[in-house]
């Protein structure tokens, strides 16, 4: 009996020096992200489309619901129609009922602003 009490005790002291389940899950997982941030590239993000974008608040009522019930496509041809020197090439109606145009340069955006204003 004292034998298997011994070899169970000389069980635990050695089990000690293990580490648990948990530090060796987590040097796992932490290795694991190392690897991965290690091999794969940053995710591109282009945001060169922003700087042609204008975003037009509408604050009339009566506005925000007819241009609720117009197409973007409309709305594209006419803004294109009018401007003549620059180039919309997407309209944008956000929840809010205001509206994004991307123009096709920066000094296309530029030239509506000042127009709009």
């Amino acid at each position: 009996m004292l034998n298997k009490l011994e070899k169970v005790e000389t069980k635990l002291e050695t089990c000690s020096t293990v580490p648990s389940y948990i530090v060796a899950a987590t040097r796992r997982l932490a290795a694991v992200l190392l690897r991965t941030t290690q091999t794969t590239p940053p995710p591109f993000v282009n945001t060169s489309y922003k700087l042609r974008e204008v975003r037009i608040r509408v604050t009339d009522i009566q506005d925000k619901q007819a241009l609720a019930s117009r197409p973007n496509t409309d709305i594209l041809s006419k803004i294109n129609q009018h401007f003549s020197s620059l180039r919309a090439i997407r309209v944008c109606k956000l929840l809010s009922r205001d509206m994004v145009i991307q123009t096709n340069t920066r000094e296309a955006k530029e030239a509506l602003i000042s127009k709009i204003q």
